[in-house]
Parts: C-alpha cells; structure tokens; sequence
C-alpha cells in the first residue's frame, strides 16, 4: 500500500509538472549556458525586445525581459518570490524551494504603478505594495502561492487620494500584522500604516513622523521580537532618521543620522533586525569630483543598536547616546575614514535609470544571525571611443558581498571580513539595485538588475538606459520557466 501511495503521488506531481508547463512554457536552464535563443512571450514582454547579455555564471539566470526594473526579493521556508516593475506594470515572480528550482510568472499584472515592495506573512501568502502611477496612492494586494500559481486578491488603496504626493512604499510583517510605511512629500511626512487582517483595513499612525524636503528619498522597515524599526531618507538626502515602534502607532528613540567631515549627502537607507540586535546601513556621497571619471564617489556607512534600537554603539562598541557611525569597507569610525572607503558609481544627475547611482546597499541576515550587505560599485572607469565616437569600452558595474559581521563583537575585526563579487566583473556589463535574502540553510539569494553598457558618446560610464535592464536572480534555484515556449516535456522511467 504504501508503494502505491507513493506511485500515486509521483504520478500525481508529474501531472501538476505537465500542466504547469503546458500553462506557462518550457524549462530554461539559462544559468549553466548562454541565453542567447530565449524568447518571452507578449505577457512578460510587453515593454519591449529582449536584450541578451552574455553567458551568465553559474547559478545565476535572467527572470524577466528588458525593461524591468526595482526587483525585491522575500522569503518564507516554502517559497521565494519577487516584484518588479516592468513599464508601468507590477508583476510578481516565484519559485518553490526544491531541486533547482522553476521561476514561474504569476499573473500579467499586480497593478500599475512604481517602487514595489513585498512580504510574506505565512509560508504561501505575500503580500506586495506600490505607488501608483500618478504618486497619489499607495496599493496593496495579498497573493497565496501554490505550485506554479498564485491566487490574487484585488489590489486596493491603502490611502485616500488627497492631491498630495507619495513616494516608496516599503512593507514587513510582524506578529500577525502588517506594517507599511512611505513619503508624503507634499505633507513633509512620513506616513506608517499597520493591517491586523491581512489588509482589509488600515490604521495610521498618531507619532508627527516630519520628513522635510523628502521627495526621492527612501524608506527602510524591519520588524523583529515585538519592534518594528523605521528609517528614512530627508532634508535633500542630507540626513537618515530613525524610528522604533512597539505598535506601529506611536514611534519613539528617533536618532538623526548625517553625513561624515568631508562627505555632503547620506541616501539609500536599509536596515535589518534580529531580537535585540539592529544594523542599518546607507551610502554617503563624498564632496571631492574624481579625476578619472568626473563623478563624485559614495561610502558605505553603518550603524549598530545592541538594545533594540534605543541607542547606537560608539566607537568603542559601547551603547550610548553619541553614536559613531563606521565605514563599513574599512571599519573605520566616522572621522577615520580611508580614500579606499570612496566606491565609484554615477551620482544622481544623470543615472538614467535612477538605480544607476548611488551603492544602494541592502542589508540580511544570514543563518547565524549575523549580518550581511551587497551593495553595487564601478570597479571600472573606462570610457573609450572609437573614431566614429562610439562608445567601444565603458567600464563595468558589479555587485559586491560582505558578510559575517557578528553583533555580539561589533565592530571586531571579523566585521565585514569577507568581500566579494557577485560575478566576475565584465566590461561593458552593468549590474546594479541589488537585493539579498539568506535562507536558514545559509543558502543566499540575490536579484539585481542588468544590462549592457550604453554605446551612445552622451552616455560614457551609464548602462544601456531604463529599457534595456532586466531581473536577475543569482542562487540555488536558478530555472525559469518561459512563458512563450510551452511544448511538453519527454518523461522517462
């Protein structure tokens, strides 16, 4: 009997395979071979031509066509998922975490709209949120995930459209609730919602969150052992602030968070939390212009909490009311910083997409609770013409990995130890917008985006432009199902 069982639910699984394959395409094992030949279909395609881009390393394979952009990645024990924007359109993608995994498309379209950000809140539940087109409202949608599909509910307003703009949205769960948070610019605020029925409805908070000059900026939430941490990008991205909230309601412990002697801008704030242990991290534009390729360079900067958020170790490693930040490639504190902390990138005026600039960190938590960032960097400043003023050589963009930095040592010399590149850098490559999640196994899963280098004289040291970047995801589950090709595949014994 038990021999029966399991044919019958091998039979079963080939079924469900079969039918998923039939709906949405063949297999593509893009990761160990070149992509060239894969094509996507009007669904997942309809912003424009793919754009192949080389062989890719191994394990790391192409999710979605050209033009997209703001890849999140989240997880739960059963599943991965990602948003992104493609044009207009929110679009959600995931695999099951078994063997080498199956990237499957999940319905055309979320919604319309920008700046996606997602969670789940249960084994197979996520939930995505967003920012309409026209920035007047935030929207929320939930999706439960099964093999190979995903069951939407109808996206709804978590907000009233009030004429004022509103800007990243960013989202995480806690103890049955969820927790949103974006800009108002037009009200210099930041706005904190929470959800206790899967978002049926809001409640706003009390605490005056102000947030001047804020639009552009970003926003960053946690949430760990009964807090929810908060950080956002203001005063023309001159300042990071910081929040911690026991309900959602009323936030507390604000700290202010500027730039370095010799530095003029702090942006892109991530933060990560692990009981009473919180690490956020963010770039830092420096005032000299490099002479070899005009730009300004960013640092990477970070800050520990060892008491949840109440206070920030100084430069000793110790709790207090006078935080030192430390450069996180040196490990410097504020004040000692080194010339190798400046990382090149392209500065904000003219980064087209706007992922082009900045390092834009992210910050996880790998299977020991320690801390882990991948951030993106120019390691390659070239820009070389041809006699036609063509651009034949324009540099590269990659991404980096640093892990291990262990908060019960902070600021040891084990901190950040370890640093790598994502893939092996490549001329005329952009790799940029990194994103990381670590599973229990210590398994990392990264999404970036790619593209090939721009050839127009006007675009030295840029990637190709908006349309030409697409998702990648670098990790243990690397197949894609393209949704175009849907032949059947040959089953043997």
């Amino acid at each position: 009997m038990t021999k029966l069982t399991e044919k019958k639910s091998l039979l079963l699984r080939i079924f469900i395979i079969m039918l998923v394959v039939m709906s949405f395409g063949i297999v593509s094992t893009s990761a160990k071979s070149s992509t060239n030949g894969v094509n996507y279909s009007s669904l997942e395609n309809n912003a424009s031509s793919p754009t192949f881009i080389d062989s890719q390393a191994v394990q790391t394979s192409r999710l979605t066509p050209s033009g997209s952009r703001a890849a999140q990645i989240a997880q739960s024990n059963q599943y991965l998922a990602i948003v992104y924007q493609q044009g207009s359109r929110i679009r959600l993608r995931s695999t099951k975490k078994e063997g080498d995994g199956a990237w499957i498309p999940l319905q055309p379209n979320l919604g319309s709209g920008a700046a996606p950000s997602l969670v789940f809140s249960n084994n197979t539940t996520v939930h995505a949120v967003w920012v309409t087109t026209n920035q007047r409202q935030i929207m929320h949608v939930s999706c439960t995930l099964s093999f190979g599909l995903a069951n939407c509910g109808t996206a709804s307003a978590i907000n009233s459209n009030n004429g004022q703009t509103v800007e990243a949205p960013t989202i995480t769960f806690l103890a049955g609730t969820l927790y949103v948070a974006w800009i108002n610019s037009s009200a210099n605020r930041v706005i904190a919602t929470r959800s206790s029925n899967n978002g049926s409805s809001w409640q706003f908070n009390s605490t005056v969150l102000n947030a001047s000059n804020s639009s552009g900026g970003t926003v960053a939430l946690a949430a760990s052992s009964g807090i929810i941490h908060l950080a956002y990008s203001y005063n023309n991205s001159n300042n990071i602030k910081y929040y911690r909230s026991t309900d959602g309601n009323n936030w507390s412990n604000a700290r202010d968070f500027g730039p370095d002697s010799g530095y003029v801008g702090v942006s892109n704030p991530s933060i990560e939390a692990n009981g009473s242990n919180v690490y956020l991290a963010w770039d830092s534009l420096h005032n000299a212009t490099a002479v070899d390729d005009g730009f300004q360079k960013y640092a990477l900067i970070g800050a520990l909490s060892i008491n949840g958020g109440v206070s920030w170790v100084d430069a000793s490693g110790n709790s207090s009311n006078t935080p030192v930040p430390r450069y996180i490639t040196s490990k410097n504190a504020f004040g000692s910083g080194q010339t190798s902390d400046r990382k090149r990138t392209r500065n904000v005026s003219g980064a087209t997409p706007s992922e082009e600039a900045g390092l834009r960190p992210s910050v996880a938590l790998n299977e020991l609770d320690r801390f882990a960032i991948v951030w993106q960097e120019r390691p390659d400043a070239s820009c070389v013409q041809n006699e036609n003023g063509s651009i034949v050589s324009n540099g590269t963009s990659e991404i980096y990995y640093a892990y291990a930095a262990n908060p019960n040592s902070p600021n040891s010399s084990g901190w950040w130890g370890t640093e790598n590149t994502i893939e092996t850098p490549k001329i005329n490559f952009y790799s940029i917008d990194p994103d990381l999640v670590i599973d229990s196994s210590g398994n990392e899963h990264f999404v970036f985006m790619k593209s090939s280098a721009s050839t127009d004289e006007t675009q030295c040291r840029a990637g190709g432009g908006a349309t030409e970047y697409a998702i990648y995801y670098r990790g243990p589950y690397y197949v894609t199902i393209d949704p175009a090709q849907a032949i059947l595949p040959i089953i043997t014994k």
